[in-house]
């Protein structure tokens, strides 16, 4: 059960803090800790960032970094909510787009259930898989990591979060590596079907170690100095 929809915010963050100090956590948090090293100040882009709270494996250290953040959500709805759940930090850019790197703009599959829209897809086949039986089409605007970077005035970031049902190989084929530049990326590999093995490579071909965690996985390079 999604839980995290029925409390207020701060009481979600205080019950996942809690949680962290009895050593309640999953293998993919405690790998991201141990990766980024107590790190404070990483910078990082968040594609697919949803509201922000639901289902989010990457709130707890998005909270913890003082480094810039880009958190990237294309529904309009949730990124009104995403911005509410984030309105006490300074450090981060909300953008109301999609990424992608084969057009101006995308055609979204979404549930009509407005709390079901995390799993909108680019994939009808998706949804279904999913049970979403009453879905319609959304048109968003795109862009590319790169551009993003671009406009915001980042020469790279550290981390790159994805979460964007099932157009994760679409952004890890299509992405400049050495101009985004992160050390760390997580994605969901359980979408990745036909292209896992070219995703596979091209992570290889670019440095990285790739570690699995049921549906998820990270490929990370050591930062500077760990």
């Amino acid at each position: 059960m999604n839980w995290s929809r029925y409390l207020p915010v701060r009481i979600y963050d205080l019950l996942k803090r809690v949680k962290r100090r009895l050593g309640i956590t999953t293998p993919l948090a405690a790998r991201l800790r141990e990766l980024l090293n107590e790190r404070r100040d990483f910078s990082f882009v968040q594609i697919g960032a949803n509201d922000g709270v639901s289902l989010d494996p990457y709130r707890e250290f998005i909270l913890e970094s003082h480094g810039v953040g880009v958190l990237v959500e294309p529904l309009p709805w949730l990124a009104d909510r995403l911005h509410r759940n984030y309105r006490q930090r300074q450090n981060l850019i909300f953008e109301t787009v999609a990424v992608a790197y084969d057009g101006q703009s995308l055609i979204l599959h979404v549930p009509e259930a407005e709390d079901r829209s995390a799993v909108a897809s680019l994939d009808k086949e998706h949804l279904l898989r999913h049970g979403v039986a009453s879905m319609r089409e959304v048109e968003v605007p795109t862009c590319t990591v790169e551009a993003l970077l671009e406009k915001h005035g980042l020469a790279s970031v550290d981390c790159l979060f994805l979460d964007v049902e099932g157009a994760e190989a679409q952004i890890l084929l299509g992405m400049d590596y050495a101009r985004v530049g992160a050390r760390l990326i997580a994605f969901e590999s359980a979408h990745l079907g036909e292209c896992r093995a070219a995703v596979d490579e091209k992570l290889g071909a670019n440095g990285y170690r790739i570690e699995e965690f049921g549906m998820d996985a990270l490929a990370w390079k050591a930062f500077a100095g760990v």
